[in-house]
């Protein structure tokens, strides 16, 4: 795992702001949200400061992680089963795309950005 930009912590709160900003923003049919379509149609089609997201997909081995982002460029790396299971609901694999993009959300000024929803 690549170590090459700190995030701040946030708080409990604050995620759950910055989540529900996020799915207010983008979830204007109902209550289904899948995480895979809000990634690839939402976050890699916005600019950042670090560029815009890329998602690259590898095959995990047993020492890897499931995914992780770098930030130079700004990519998210995960591994295909993940991104698979993520796409159909599984839980974990939610949970692990949610963390990740968690990160680039933490660089893209959302605090600033929420209001218009411009990140």
């Amino acid at each position: 795992m690549a170590r090459d930009h700190r995030v701040r912590i946030k708080s409990r709160e604050d995620i759950a702001k910055i989540a529900m900003s996020w799915w207010n923003a983008t979830n204007k049919q109902g209550r289904s949200f899948n995480i895979c379509e809000f990634v690839v149609e939402t976050l890699t089609k916005r600019f950042t400061q670090k560029g815009r997201l890329q998602i690259e997909f590898y095959d995990q081995g047993r020492a890897d992680e499931p995914a992780f982002v770098t930030f130079r460029p700004l990519v998210l790396h995960i591994d295909r089963k993940i991104w698979e299971a993520a796409g159909l609901g599984d839980t974990y694999a939610r949970f692990v795309v949610a963390h990740e993009i968690g990160h680039r959300a933490g660089l893209a000024n959302l605090n600033r950005t929420l209001s218009g929803i411009s990140a």
